[in-house]
């Protein structure tokens, strides 16, 4: 959540002061460093969880500090949701984070395994957490219509490109087909292999 949504939350009529005090918590600067904190930790061991010689030796370690950080993520989540209600649903950043969490307490077994595997996408929490990363998701998010005109443009001139290649190689492709047709067909036994490869040179060029 950002400033604007904290405020637009106080000016709601019929919002507890025990809500209130929940946003206002969970939105502090000093809670906003430690998710930060957290989420540093923890891209740094689901790196770590990817050595074979790591886990051996700090497995039970780097899996206490990857299940401290996710109860951390769940408690900050429930928060917000207790905070927020409904507003909390209204923001995509919210539900991104709610869509990581629930993938990373998906089962790490059977057909849920694949999205176990995605846990990794707990780093990209740092999109919702930095304000700065959220202004350069957002703009590039505008630019893509932009951008698919530009695509546009360049598929229709490599498309020219290609069309206008096509026609020369077949122009001299039938002007290759109808002078070999017009030369006589001679036995190549009859003369001196230097003789045609000479005659092959002169005809190319």
């Amino acid at each position: 959540m950002s400033e604007q949504d904290l405020q637009n939350l106080l000016r709601h009529n019929g919002v507890s002061a025990a809500r209130q005090r929940a946003a206002h918590f969970v939105e502090s600067a000093l809670i906003q460093r430690v998710i930060l904190i957290a989420i540093l930790v923890n891209a740094v061991v689901l790196g770590m969880e990817t050595s074979a010689s790591l886990m051996d030796s700090y497995g039970r370690w780097l899996l206490v500090i990857d299940k401290l950080c996710l109860g951390l993520f769940i408690i900050e989540l429930c928060i917000k949701i207790y905070a927020y209600r409904l507003h909390f649903w209204r923001n995509g950043w919210n539900v991104f984070d709610f869509l990581v969490i629930a993938i990373a307490l998906a089962p790490g077994a059977g057909a849920w395994a694949v999205l176990r595997s995605l846990r990794v996408l707990r780093v990209l929490r740092l999109l919702t957490v930095v304000p700065a990363m959220r202004k350069v998701v957002a703009a590039f998010l505008h630019s893509i219509p932009g951008l698919s005109g530009v695509m546009a443009v360049m598929v229709i001139f490599f498309l020219h490109r290609i069309g206008a290649g096509h026609q020369v190689v077949r122009r001299h492709f039938s002007r290759m087909v109808r002078h070999h047709r017009q030369k006589p067909v001679q036995s190549v036994s009859n003369h001196d292999p230097r003789e045609l490869v000479d005659g092959y040179r002169a005809s190319d060029s």
